[in-house]
């Protein structure tokens, strides 16, 4: 049986239904065809690899969360690569591509949360932001480059 439908008003939120239906449908195929792409290359991974993958990230969420813990707010990101023994620690409300560069050997696990802290505000002190708790307008007020990153004190 076929549905007629002759008031204009109800045919165009028909059509409106039909179409946001249409779009979700197409947007979950796009995110499962994605998801089954990533599925695949982590199968496909050495198994080493995918156990360095891991710890990388869990070694990732324990610095971030030291860093969150001492300076909340203030926008961490952290890179960790076990393989190679580093870390890479920015602030991604002064520079995406001037960080720390941490050497995971040189950390003492007896006084880790030291250390991290130790790191974040030096970090911070060489953007010339304080310490304390995040303050938007500080960070709105420091002299940036041409590319949007905080000038930095590399001394």
């Amino acid at each position: 049986m076929t549905r007629i439908i002759t008031d204009p008003a109800q045919a165009s939120s028909y059509l409106r239904t039909r179409d946001k239906a249409a779009e979700a449908r197409e947007l979950m195929l796009k995110k499962s065809s994605h998801n089954k792409r990533a599925l695949e290359r982590e199968i496909a991974m050495d198994p080493v690899d995918r156990e360095f993958r891991a710890k990388d990230e869990a070694f990732g969420q324990a610095i971030g969360s030291e860093l969150v813990k001492h300076y909340k707010g203030h926008g961490w990101e952290v890179e960790v690569d076990i393989r190679n023994g580093i870390a890479r620690i920015f602030n991604k409300y002064t520079s995406n591509t001037h960080g720390y560069l941490l050497h995971l050997k040189l950390l003492n696990p007896s006084n880790f949360s030291a250390e991290i802290m130790r790191v974040g505000g030096d970090l911070l002190e060489r953007f010339g932001v304080s310490r304390g708790k995040f303050d938007e307008d500080e960070i709105m007020g420091l002299k940036r480059d041409h590319k949007g990153c905080v000038k930095v004190d590399l001394s």
